[in-house]
């Protein structure tokens, strides 16, 4: 432990040049932004508490944003990363104790008030051995998904280490409301920590420029009596942050001044996806009985874990000799694929554009494959992590073609597309199956999705990201509200529907989308909202 000497204003400072940008990866560490820090301070500081830490302290603007609020406190921070307590000497507030350690495996006293911006990391490239984890289980009182990100494990220690009374503010990701190691999370916050704000910021507010996420701040306080409502608000705007955050210190829980309505979290299960109630995404459709997942099986697409090697272009398999029947047809990115149906015409025009769209898979292994091949080991494409982890390193990963394709991310509308070719998808989207025991059409999928009442219904089940990108996993197409989706007693067969949307695919883009609606009104009798 070390004192800071001080006299640089943490927020202006920068690091030293020359800090590997792998090294601030890997350690995920994000700076706040000033007016971020000064609204935590608020709530931090607003009780004047004797003893705060930041557990993740970076070079200090957290704890120089409380200092400024009380000149007495007694301010601690703690820095896994060397490099960065050696300059917090210099920028952390004047006197702060400075303690170079692994905040998750230390022991510590508690606080009066804990300010943080935990790392945002993967648990797993934090090397944590099964001690650690059992460890963690024990020091915070619950069984931990081992694929929780390391600043939910800051959260539950932090409100561990506060002492009875203590207030904490949180900044961390709102990824865990929604993702599937964020059940055990959501468990303790509802039953034993019970924030008394979650402030969630709207996606298109960006807080952290080169960190695409959806930002969450968590007030929280321990106390004797028992908070009935755990209040979570859509922050709109970062200048409305300081006045709520402000109304919360003073008690003044009913404020949503510049906010959306109020989500009460203790009314949700832990298994929800909370991020889309609170963000006022989760849509009701009382008409709406069934799920995509009871006729359709989702999975992701093929990893190769080295595009610009497994995947060639037609050029390239000429330049070096390679025999075409030792590839496979597969689209590389969404954008490469166009409109609501892709066809075999639509994939000769992929290939005789020269794009990469050729999976390399090796029926045989010719004098030419065999020089390619030795390429890829001496290259280091053999060594990486997922050829390294296959039984044959340079075969991919077995999925057949699936009858329809969606789009992983997307930001305003989400591409839903039909195939009818053999060809395979990569990672860009997940495949659709439709399951054998049930009557399932693959065209009629493809026209709800990309409807506007199947927009809506995807706001429900969707992961939210910063700058307004959105993410869907398997398992979230598969838990999208539908209408049927069978073909029994259609009124439009999928041979006239499919012909009907590669007829609204000829329209221009401001017309398909009333076009894709009539048509949605027509196939499923029901009435789309003008709203929508």
């Amino acid at each position: 432990m070390t004192l800071a000497h001080g006299g640089e204003d943490s927020f202006q400072a920068e690091p030293k040049e020359g800090r590997q940008v792998e090294k601030v990866r890997d350690l995920g560490q994000v700076a706040t932004p000033r007016v971020i820090a000064q609204a935590m301070a608020l709530w931090v500081m607003a009780l004047k508490p004797d003893r705060v830490l930041d557990p993740a302290m970076g070079l200090g603007n957290l704890l120089q944003a409380c200092r400024e609020l009380n000149s007495t406190a007694s301010l601690e921070g703690v820095e896994i990363d060397p490099t960065i307590i050696a300059e917090a000497h210099r920028t952390a507030p004047t006197g702060t104790r400075l303690v170079c350690a692994d905040y998750l495996k230390q022991k510590t006293s508690s606080f009066d008030g804990i300010i943080a911006n935990p790392p945002y990391i993967k648990a797993s490239r934090q090397g944590f051995t099964s001690a650690d984890w059992k460890y963690l289980d024990n020091m915070l009182g619950v069984g931990l998904d081992r694929l929780t990100n390391v600043y939910a494990l800051f959260l539950l220690k932090i409100w561990h280490d506060l002492s009875p009374h203590g207030r904490a503010a949180v900044l961390i990701p709102a990824e865990f409301f929604n993702a599937n190691y964020g059940g055990p999370i959501k468990a303790q916050l509802l039953q034993k920590i019970r924030p008394v704000a979650t402030l969630v910021f709207d996606p298109s507010v960006t807080i952290f420029q080169n960190a695409l996420t959806t930002t969450a701040l968590l007030l929280l306080e321990k106390s004797v009596f028992h908070r009935a409502v755990l209040p979570a608000l859509k922050i709109e705007r970062i200048e409305d942050l300081a006045s709520v955050v402000d109304a919360f210190a003073h008690r003044d829980h009913t404020c949503t001044t510049q906010t959306s309505a109020i989500t009460d979290l203790s009314k949700l299960s832990p298994d929800e996806k909370w991020l889309n109630r609170i963000l006022g995404h989760h849509a009701e459709h009382d008409s709406f009985t069934h799920k995509v997942g009871d006729f359709f099986r989702c999975s992701r697409g093929i990893a190769t874990g080295a595009n610009e090697y497994f995947c060639l272009r037609p050029s390239e398999i000429r330049t070096h000799d390679l025999d075409a029947s030792d590839f496979t047809p597969c689209v590389t990115k969404a954008p490469d694929v166009a409109g609501f149906i892709f066809n075999e015409f639509k994939w000769e025009q992929l290939a005789a554009s020269d794009y990469r769209c050729w999976l390399l898979s090796p029926a045989k292994i010719s004098t030419a494959m065999k020089r390619y091949l030795a390429n890829g080991e001496t290259s280091g494409v053999a060594a990486k992590f997922l050829p390294s982890h296959r039984s044959v390193w340079y075969l991919p990963e077995n999925r057949a073609p699936a009858a329809a394709w969606v789009a992983v991310f997307s930001r305003d509308i989400l591409k839903c597309v039909l195939n009818q070719t053999s060809t395979r998808h990569l990672t860009c989207f997940h495949g659709v199956y439709a399951k054998p025991e049930v009557d399932a059409d693959a065209a009629r999928l493809v026209l709800f999705l990309n409807s506007s009442l199947g927009r809506t219904a995807i706001r429900g089940s969707n992961r939210f990201y910063g700058a307004g990108l959105n993410k869907l996993e398997p398992k979230d197409v598969e838990s999208i509200p539908c209408p049927t989706l069978g073909s029994a007693g259609a009124l439009i067969d999928s041979t006239a529907l499919i012909a009907r949307l590669l007829e609204i695919e000829q329209l221009d883009a401001a017309e398909q989308m009333p076009a894709i609606d009539t048509l949605a009104e027509e196939v499923f009798g029901l009435t789309v909202p003008a709203a929508l």
